[in-house]
């Protein structure tokens, strides 16, 4: 447990305020007194001199708890022109008076700040003159200023930048239950809801100005850009020398970025646990984004004690909208806070965390902006959401003092960082920032502020931004931009933290968010902070009470002075805003049923009662049942009742009928899974047997002679395992523990590999056989037969290429037969594909719902089955012959052979014609056979090749065959590859390749080279082949020389570079990640040392990143490396189906699919890491600019983003020539068609 953070919490929300008094000594106003998150000696206490309560008032907030100390320059005269500030020049130490926000609540009227030459604060008190270093300190007097802390923003999405409309969250009519709802498009809502990501490094830092300008200096932004601001959650230089560990930042400490929703049950994928994180100083995952069962889940899930929980007192949690009072109480007790952000909660919820009753329970509350799609544009425009939300919908009960708070200090307490920023005291950090307060004084200065009221922005002293005049006078501000906001003139230091000018960082943001708004405007498009959930006649989707919560929009009236939409005289908080979400069952929440809502009560767990017992942590609900005894500790349930003996209440039972002890899922059949019997999210267990396999799961149906056997409808699932992919095999006799999901309309079973029991073989039910029209997208019997085998019969194909849906991109490998049923490749992949107008007898498979559209699924070759037979290819295009043949022979080097698009049952004759010197016959392909040599007999030689044609149909196919003369030989010849770097002592092939093939006895080619290393004398191509290989051997020492091939008069030449390498290093090599027609069952990535000396593969690791994930770049596996790599050495990971040389290491990808263990792109790529250092990156198909791999942001791409794609079954992407590595990813990778896992690397013949 961080104790020092508990204690730090602790503080703030029980230490009384200090008196009012005038300090005399600098050393006396030690404000803020906290201490970092950092462990604490046994015994010590943390120094609290300072802290005051945040709120938590039981009479309605954190009142007026502000004492104002009169100073000596407090009524000092306003600077004339409407100037905030001005300077009087002096040494690097600044000397800044102005009205100074103290922690404590105190503001110190006229006081002043002083700070030293390093950045620290030296001196908080109404007169620091005698101070050491303030006598000739420059100083900064403010008359009109309001001295404040830096604003920390503890939530935002760094790398997601652009303009609140792309994803149409401004002003959209559509409202969510839960984050997955609009991130994944469930439960009936729209799926359009994907804002952008992956902003550059330019597109960071304008977001990062536009919050200086609104008076922030540090954010904890899950990522972020060197220069400007602090990255809280950065480690390194993007702290800007803050010397803090980082905060562990994270999105999804579920593992539940895939849309996961459960109402009941923690069977997530879990990417924490309690051992993660327990070394953390400051902890911040996402944790209940909704107001559903399924948001308060999560945090039910988290707070599990064991290896999964998650609520600690490093724990500071983002969002927590979904929470109950019992659940807000444990995170109090836990020394938890919460990260607020009411503009974003209110325009996707139209609802937001109810922070009073946070307060009221003792958990402390920071403020984030979340992003700009749906939240605020910087702190400022946060800030005054928050005040709007407290003055127009909570009775004002959050004083103007916590709302600041909230902003400032509370920000540095949950990221650990409270000791040196987010206060002003000595010995903290100088981020300050200086506010006008001529027209809103006090905490109002900074809550209500615009643009033009920042006057000054200081981060560890050295000016950021500010007034022009200021700036210039300030060290190093003279080089600042210039620039207009609201008519006053500005400086931004952008250049000195950027290395860019303003205007070059404009120019490089092409979908930039304006820095400001000014005259008090609302910013264009910005994301509402009005809750609502109504019905609009342009509404996405019907909305208010059938998801769950009432219907209001937010306006008061003399009926309903909260605004939401329950008559004051039916409110159980007539004045203050409590909406019923759909979490509260269809009531106000009052947890202890004293018809007192949660969010107006003093002690929303104590009925009637006005002072608050202490939290019992053996009783979490409060029935007077202790949790060792309760059969729901989780749930109020003092009559205990349970129907079906399974020690687990009514209550919280899912099934209270069929016993289903501990997390036992409810016993049952896919018929109930099916039919809705058992909703979304309910944990189940039941029978069938398996038809079907693929790499993340299995169909089930239930198996005929069950027991429980009810006809074919609704008898089949899909069964979710994840992971490593299924063990079971087609035939086995099943049973399946897990949680009932819909997924993309597509009803499922979600379990693991552990939780499926094979009980024995089983008989695969015999194919429903249908009409393609009636299991079709909207057919009358797809969704009764979702899930179930079914046969189509006397088909043919009408398109070869329909329209990708739901996501998917073109090519899918579908086609549509008879009736516009779709046939997906799930399984199974038609080599070769169909072709239009092909027919088929009969196509079995699994039926399902996927991507919008109802597809049958065929599992193997034998579940399709040909029609009549379709003619494919001819081929070679050319092949040769010797001229006066006795009797018909096969031509050379490939015999000429006419193949069928698949074999058919019967015997195929297929007719051979050929033009003048050519005699061929007729063909009979065998059958169950899909092809057959065309032998041929040659007349006299010719250089014109004669056209043979094959017919059958009315399809005609052609190529051609050219006769040779009897001994003729070749006349030309290439050499490839023309240019090679090899490394001294090592070889390298090179490859000849004769115009025609080579006579009987071969043709002999002369070999030589002038510098460098050796050839053969000659190499010989063979009788009726045109390619032969030999190899160069590279000498000792590097060297360039030239590489001769002779045929007669006929010479080729190549550069040949010996090259002695330089430190071993490791970099990528060669990548095969898509093999069309192949299953993707031969991909790998080869690692190459071309260095000179063996390199250490400690500690490395090969991380593999999607970059298409609609969240942003993310890691989908990593493969951790050991040994060492020999100079000149190969290491390739890849599956046992790729052929590798004996001596070359193989590491195999993670899990156990034998296919696709590498994304096809787009924007994917490849990164090898030692700790935190690049050693090497590839992307692929598309950039990936930034992706946070382990809490660190990267940026794959090297130089220029490689063009080069993988086109093709025998076709990888390669370093040419061989190990290059120029630092330009353009220059040194190359598509080439020939394949070579574990040996070098061979250009195409045309490079």
């Amino acid at each position: 447990m961080d104790v020092a953070r508990l204690l730090r919490v602790a503080a703030l929300l029980s230490i009384s305020l200090v008196p009012a008094m005038l300090a005399t000594g600098c050393g006396d106003d030690d404000d803020g007194g906290t201490v970092d998150g950092g462990p604490r000696p046994d015994g010590e206490t943390p120094d609290v001199d300072a802290q005051v309560p945040d709120g938590g008032m039981p009479d309605g907030g954190g009142g007026d708890d502000v004492m104002i100390v009169e100073c000596p320059a407090a009524d000092a005269p306003s600077l004339p022109g409407g100037a905030i500030c001005e300077t009087t020049a002096g040494d690097a130490n600044l000397l800044i008076t102005a009205d100074v926000l103290m922690a404590d609540g105190r503001v110190l009227a006229g006081g002043q700040v002083l700070v030293n030459a390093t950045g620290s604060i030296v001196c908080a008190d109404c007169d620091c003159a005698s101070a050491e270093g303030a006598s000739g300190a420059t100083r900064v007097s403010c008359p009109d200023g309001v001295l404040s802390p830096g604003l920390v923003n503890a939530h935002e999405h760094m790398t997601y930048q652009g303009l609140p409309t792309e994803p149409t969250f401004a002003g959209t009519n559509e409202r969510f239950e839960h984050r997955h709802d609009w991130r994944r498009g469930l439960r009936d809502h729209s799926d359009d809801f994907r804002p952008p990501g992956r902003a550059s490094q330019a597109e960071m830092q304008w977001a990062e100005l536009r919050m200086i300008i609104g008076g922030a200096t540090a954010v904890n932004g899950s990522g972020g850009s060197s220069g400007l601001m602090r990255n809280l959650d950065s480690a390194g230089a993007n702290m800007e020398g803050l010397g803090q560990a980082e905060t562990y930042y994270q999105t999804f400490p579920l593992g539940d970025s895939g849309g996961t929703l459960r109402e009941s049950g923690c069977s997530y994928s879990w990417e924490d646990s309690a051992e993660r994180i327990a070394g953390e100083d400051a902890y911040t995952p996402h944790v209940s984004e909704g107001i559903d069962a399924e948001a308060r889940n999560e945090f039910l899930c988290m707070r599990m004690e064991g290896a999964n929980d998650l609520i600690e007192p490093q724990t500071a949690m983002i969002h927590g909208i979904g929470l109950l009072p019992s659940d807000i109480e444990h995170a109090a007790a836990e020394g938890t806070m919460l990260v607020w952000s009411p503009r974003s909660n209110i325009s996707l919820y139209g609802d937001t965390a109810r922070t009073p009753e946070y307060d009221r329970l003792g958990v402390p509350i920071a403020m984030g902006t979340d992003w700009i799609y749906s939240g605020s544009m910087n702190m400022l425009r946060e800030l005054q959401c928050a005040d709007e939300l407290n003055a127009q919908y909570w009775d004002g009960y959050f004083s103007d003092l916590d709302l600041w708070r909230m902003a400032t200090l509370n920000g540095a307490i949950a990221t650990a960082t409270d000791d040196v920023i987010g206060s002003i005291a000595p010995g903290r950090v100088a981020d300050l920032v200086i506010f006008d307060g001529s027209v809103n004084a006090l905490h109002r200065a900074v809550i209500d502020a615009q643009p033009e009221n920042v006057a000054l922005v200081l981060r560890g002293g050295e000016v950021l931004y500010g007034e022009a005049a200021v700036v210039a006078a300030l060290p190093n501000g003279d080089a600042c931009d210039t620039m207009d906001v609201c008519g006053s003139p500005r400086r931004a230091c952008v250049m000195r933290e950027t290395g860019m000018s303003l205007a070059a960082l404009e120019a490089a943001n092409d979908r930039k968010y304006q820095l400001f708004v000014c005259d008090g405007a609302t910013p264009p498009d910005e994301p509402t902070c009005h809750p609502r959930r109504t019905e609009y006649p342009d509404a996405v989707v019907a909305m208010p009470s059938i998801d769950g919560s009432n219907e209001y929009d937010g306006n008061a009236t003399a009926d309903d002075s909260d605004g939401d939409g329950i008559a004051n005289a039916e409110d159980n908080c007539p004045s203050m805003f409590n909406p019923i979400r759909p979490l509260d069952m269809g009531a106000q929440a009052d947890a202890d049923d004293d018809g007192e809502g949660d969010i107006c009560d003093p002690c929303p767990l104590e009925a009637d009662a006005t002072t608050c017992e202490a939290f019992d942590p053996n009783d979490q609900d409060r029935d007077d049942v202790p949790d060792t005894t309760d059969n729901c500790p989780g749930r109020s349930n003092p009559d205990q009742m349970d129907m079906d003996d399974d020690a687990k209440g009514d209550a919280c039972d899912v099934c209270p009928t069929r016993s289903n002890p501990g997390a036992a899922g409810c016993p049952g059949t896919i018929y109930e899974v099916q039919d809705g019997t058992f909703a979304a999210d309910t944990r189940v267990v039941v029978r069938g047997v398996v038809t079907a396999v693929a790499s993340n799961g299995f169909y089930a149906q239930v198996a005929e002679d069950d027991e429980d056997y009810d006809g074919e409808d609704q008898s089949g699932v899909f069964v979710f395992v994840g992971g490593d992919g299924p063990t079971q095999s087609i035939g086995d006799e099943v049973t399946i523990d897990g949680t009932v999901q819909e997924f993309f309309a597509e009803t499922q079973i979600s379990s693991s590999a552990a939780s499926v029991m094979v009980t024995g073989t089983g008989t695969v039910p015999a194919p429903v056989d249908v009409t393609p029209a009636d299991v079709t997208t909207g057919g009358a019997r797809a969704e009764a037969l979702e899930g179930v085998l079914v046969r189509v019969m006397n088909v043919s194909v009408t398109n070869v290429a329909p329209a990708p849906a739901g996501g998917e991109t073109a090519p899918t490998y579908e086609f549509e037969v008879t009736g516009g049923l779709r046939i997906d490749d799930l399984f199974f992949r038609l080599t070769p594909f169909a072709t239009a107008g092909e027919t088929f007898t009969s196509i079995t498979g699994v039926l399902s719902w996927r991507r919008e559209n109802s597809k049958l699924h065929p599992r193997d070759a034998d579940d399709v089955v040909a029609g009549t037979a379709q003619l494919l290819e001819l081929g070679p295009p050319l092949s040769y012959v010797r001229e006066a043949g006795a009797s018909p022979t096969a031509t050379f080097p490939t015999p000429l052979t006419v193949r069928l698009a698949r074999a058919v049952p019967t015997a195929t004759t297929v007719t051979i014609t050929a033009g003048t010197g050519l005699t061929v016959a007729d063909v009979i392909i065998p059958a169950n056979a899909a092809s057959a040599e065309v032998p041929v007999v040659g007349a006299a030689a010719s250089s014109t090749p004669v056209t043979v044609t094959a017919t059958l149909g009315g399809a005609m196919r052609n190529a051609q065959v050219r006769v040779l003369g009897a001994a003729e030989t070749p006349g030309a010849f290439t050499l490839t590859p023309g240019t090679a770097v090899v490394r001294v002592g090592e070889m390298q092939a090179f490859t000849v390749t004769t115009d025609i093939p080579a006579p009987p006895g071969g043709t002999t080619i002369t070999l030589a080279v002038d510098a460098g290393g050796a050839v053969p004398p000659s190499v010989t191509v063979p009788a009726g082949e045109t390619t032969a290989t030999f190899a160069f051997t590279a000498g000792a020492s590097a060297a360039e020389g030239t590489l001769t091939a002779t045929m007669g008069a006929v010479t080729r030449t190549a550069d040949v570079e010996v090259s002695a390498g330089g430190a071993g290093t490791v970099v990528i090599n060669e990548v095969d990640y898509d093999m069309p027609g192949a299953g993707d069952n031969v991909e790998f990535i080869e690692l190459y040392n071309p260095g000179s000396t063996a390199f250490d593969l400690t500690g490395v690791i090969v991380v593999l990143v999607n970059g298409g994930a609609m969240s942003g770049p993310v890691e989908y596996g990593r493969i951790a490396l050991s040994g060492s790599l020999d100079a000149g050495e190969y290491l390739v990971i890849a599956r046992d189906t790729v052929t590798i040389p004996s001596s070359v290491v193989r590491v195999p990808f993670p899990g156990t699919a034998a296919t696709d263990n590498l994304q096809n792109g787009p924007n994917d790529g490849i990164a090898i890491l030692r700790g935190t250092e690049l050693l090497d990156a590839l992307t692929y198909e598309g950039p990936v600019t930034a992706v946070t791999i382990s809490g660190t942001t990267y940026n794959l791409v090297e130089g220029t983003a490689s063009t080069a794609q993988d086109v093709g079954s025998t076709a990888s992407i390669s370093r040419i020539p061989n190990g290059r590595d120029t630092n330009d990813a353009a220059t040194d990778w190359a598509t080439t068609a020939m394949v070579t896992p574990g040996a070098p690397n061979v250009a195409d013949p045309d490079m």
